[in-house]
This record gives C-alpha cells, sequence and structure tokens, in this order.
C-alpha cells in the first residue's frame, strides 16, 4: 500500500516535469519561428541589395554599351554596331528593366531616392540615346550607308538642312564629335554619377536593414538561451529522478534475471526490452549509412549516383513500373582526342547536371561506365511514354543550348517494367534498343516496344 502511494507520488512528479518541458518548448518553439522569420528577412535583405546591384550595374553596363556602339558606328559606319545599338533600345531594353527592379524593391523612403536616383540616370541615358542616335544618322549618311539600312533604323531622325550640305566627311567628322566631344562626356560623367550615389544609397539601406535584423537576432537569442538553461536545469533534475527513481529498480531488476526470477511489477521489463529495441535500430541504422554512405553510391566526376547505387535501386524496382533510359554520349572519345580529359570531364558534369535538371526529382539518375548514363523513372508506364518523350526532348534542348562545352549528341534506348511483366530483364531491353538507336546513325532515342 505504502509502494503504491509513493508510485503514486512519482507519477505527479514527472507529470509536472512533462507540463513544464512543454511550456519551456512551446516558448523555445516561438522564439525558433520568430528567429526562422527574421532569418528570412535578413535573406530577403540580401536578396534586395543582390537584385538592386545587378540593376544598377545594369543600368550602367547598357549606358555603356550604348555609348560604344555609337562611337563605333559613327568612327567606321560598322552596320552590326548600329543593329546592336537599336537592338538594346527596341528590345533588351536593360535600362528600363532596371529602373522596374529599383521599384519593386523600393519600399521605403531611402529606397524612393535610390529609384529617383536611377531615374535620374536612366532620363540622361535618354538624353545621350538621342544624341547617339542623331549622330549615328549623320554618319550614316557621311559613310554612304545603304538606303534601305537608313530608312530600317533612322526613318524617325530628320537632319538638319545644315548638316545635309555638310560634304560627306565633315558629316562623319561632326558625328564623331557629337559623340566624343564635352557636351557628350558631361552627360556621360553624370549618368555614373547617379549610378554611383544609388550604389552607395543601396549599400547604406541594406547596412541599416541588416543591423536592425541583427539586433532582433540578438534579443531572440539572448531569450533561447535562456530558455535553454532552464530546460537544462529541467533535464538535469529529471536524470536526478531518473537514476533514483528508474535505473536503480532496472539494475535490482537484473537480478531477478540472473536469478532466473520472475521480475517485479516496477517497469524492468518495459526498459529491457525498449534497450535491446533501441539497441537492435542502432545497429541496422549505422549498417545502413555505411553501405550507403556518399563515396560508395555517389560518381567521383558528376556527383550523381553510380553504378552500385543504381543496382541497388534497380532491385527495389523490380517488378514495378518503371522506366529506364540507357544513355550514350556518342563519340565521347573524340571529345577527350581533341579537347583532353578535363574537358571530357566537364561534358560529363554537364550531361549530368542538365539530366537531373530534365528529370523528376523521385526519379534517379546514375552514371554507370565512362561515357554511359542511365536514368530509371519510377510510375512509370507504356502508356505514360509522352512523357518519357517530353523528358527527352528537353534534354536535348538544353544539350543544344549548351556553349561551356564541344557539341555532342546522345544515343538513348528506353525499356518498360510493369508489374506482374513475368520478362523482369529491364537492362538488355533497353541495351538494345540503346544499340538500335545507334545503328540509326545516333543522336536519337528508340523504344524497346518499337522493335520489330
Amino acid at each position: 500500500m505504502a509502494r503504491g502511494k509513493k508510485q503514486i507520488r512519482i507519477s505527479r512528479l514527472f507529470k509536472r516535469f512533462a507540463a513544464m518541458f512543454l511550456i519551456l518548448g512551446a516558448g523555445l518553439l516561438v522564439f525558433g519561428i520568430l528567429q526562422v522569420r527574421n532569418l528570412a528577412g535578413m535573406q530577403a535583405i540580401t536578396e534586395d541589395y543582390l537584385a538592386g546591384q545587378e540593376a544598377i550595374s545594369s543600368m550602367r553596363d547598357a549606358s555603356d554599351f550604348l555609348t560604344e556602339k555609337s562611337r563605333s558606328f559613327t568612327v567606321s559606319g560598322n552596320t552590326e554596331s548600329a543593329r546592336d545599338f537599336f537592338k538594346e533600345v527596341n528590345d533588351t531594353k536593360r535600362r528600363e528593366k532596371a529602373l522596374k527592379t529599383i521599384d519593386e524593391i523600393a519600399t521605403g523612403k531611402e529606397e524612393t531616392k535610390l529609384a529617383e536616383q536611377l531615374a535620374d540616370a536612366a532620363s540622361e541615358s535618354n538624353r545621350l540615346a538621342e544624341i547617339e542616335t542623331y549622330a549615328m544618322r549623320l554618319a550614316a549618311e557621311g559613310h554612304g550607308t545603304d538606303r534601305e539600312f537608313i530608312d530600317e533604323f533612322f526613318s524617325d531622325v530628320v537632319l538638319s538642312e545644315e548638316d545635309l550640305a555638310l560634304s560627306a566627311a565633315e558629316q562623319v567628322e561632326k558625328a564623331r564629335e557629337m559623340v566624343f566631344d564635352e557636351r557628350y562626356e558631361k552627360l556621360k560623367t553624370s549618368i555614373l554619377d547617379n549610378v554611383a550615389k544609388s550604389t552607395e544609397k543601396l549599400t547604406e539601406k541594406t547596412k541599416s536593414r541588416q543591423a536592425d535584423s541583427y539586433q532582433t537576432t540578438a534579443k531572440y537569442t539572448r531569450f533561447e538561451y535562456l530558455l535553454t538553461v532552464i530546460i537544462l536545469g529541467v533535464i538535469f533534475a529529471m536524470m536526478i529522478m531518473n537514476s533514483l527513481l528508474v535505473v536503480s529498480p532496472i539494475r535490482r531488476g537484473t537480478d531477478y534475471i540472473k536469478n532466473n526470477e520472475k521480475l517485479p511489477i516496477d517497469g524492468a521489463q518495459e526498459y529491457a526490452y525498449l534497450a535491446e529495441a533501441y539497441n537492435s535500430m542502432l545497429e541496422k541504422t549505422e549498417k545502413q549509412t555505411r553501405d550507403l554512405s556518399y563515396e560508395a553510391t555517389h560518381d567521383a566526376v558528376t556527383g550523381i549516383y553510380n553504378r552500385k547505387m543504381f543496382e541497388i535501386r534497380r532491385e527495389e524496382l523490380s517488378g514495378r513500373d518503371t522506366a529506364l533510359l540507357l544513355i550514350d554520349i556518342d563519340l565521347f572519345k573524340g571529345v577527350n582526342d581533341k579537347h583532353g580529359h578535363q574537358m571530357g570531364d566537364l561534358v560529363l558534369k554537364t550531361v549530368a547536371g542538365i539530366l537531373q535538371t530534365c528529370f523528376r526529382a523521385e526519379d534517379y539518375v546514375c552514371r554507370i561506365g565512362g561515357d554511359e548514363f542511365a536514368v530509371l523513372m519510377v510510375s512509370m508506364k507504356p502508356e505514360l511514354e509522352h512523357v518519357v518523350r517530353d523528358k527527352i526532348a528537353q534534354l536535348q534542348s538544353k544539350l543544344v543550348e549548351e556553349d561551356s562545352i564541344p557539341e555532342v549528341t546522345l544515343s538513348i534506348g528506353v525499356a518498360y517494367s510493369q508489374e506482374g511483366d513475368p520478362e523482369k530483364d529491364i537492362f538488355r531491353k533497353a541495351d538494345q534498343a540503346l544499340y538500335k538507336a545507334k545503328e540509326n546513325g545516333r543522336n536519337g532515342f528508340v523504344f524497346y516496344n518499337e522493335l520489330s
């Protein structure tokens, strides 16, 4: 009877500890959430700063680009420079895009001043563009530029009678002076000054916002430290209680086990079972971690799954709806021979990166040989062949657009494995389809079900 009362008191004590843990844990969670939000705000500050810097840089680069192209045309009459000039003005529009970006991130008084400063730079750049356009029109006359070209690009520019009366050499000379004289340089300097001031304002505002955010972080951190200290105190008290009221009964229960006697009804048997289950689970987890370590399952060159992981995943997916794509880089040896193995490695990394981009997160992208890749698409049936074709088309398109490596093509073989399919050798099927794709001249793909 006395033991029963003692157990009730212990139960109440642990309930109070649990309630305290809940309160302290909730407080720590709240401050953790506030800290995460504050960190997200700091990230937003950084992103705004980077976007603003990029916009300001874009404004400056666009202005310099127009200057370079207008000067090139007035001096040499190179029509490509004029085309580049008007492409920037009418199509690329980096200055307008930069202003839009600054307007989007301008939420306070300082950002508004920044936007106004950059708008001034854009306005001056537009005035400069008018001078540049007129000078280019005058230079076009002096250089004897094709009339069709003039009508296409300078139809809105009307030369003064005085300038029309100049000789060709005089027209070219005046045009050159317009884009090199003191007035032009003053406008150019004013643009750069406004851009520089915009950069200073952006930096100052970012520092101010970051300082505020850091102060908030420090405040939340102090509260978190305080709660952590209290929780540690509660844990220490519980450790003492656990040693006195739990560990000791388990030790006493061990003597009962050694003597082949029944355990007392005080929970010793349950604790022993939990310890045994935990140790067993820990051993299995450590073994799986060792077996599936990064070095053992990922390719050293490309960073994607290697042949070992491919075989593991293929075995796991055996008998399930799966599509397998075997992919070879066509004539890869020629890349190594012509450009060297360093470029060959870059080609492998690039192809691997494009594969990861094109396929779904749940798919497995692997390098299974020198220039051989494999993709296991899970939950993929022949009825969804259009999905596979879309992925291949996307892959080929991205590879064509890649300009950091020599031009390469891929040969691809595709096969399916379905539930209930007695023929489970999906690799052999995909390999046969790949062989057929190479027979067809490479740079293409073949589905196994298309083979006669």
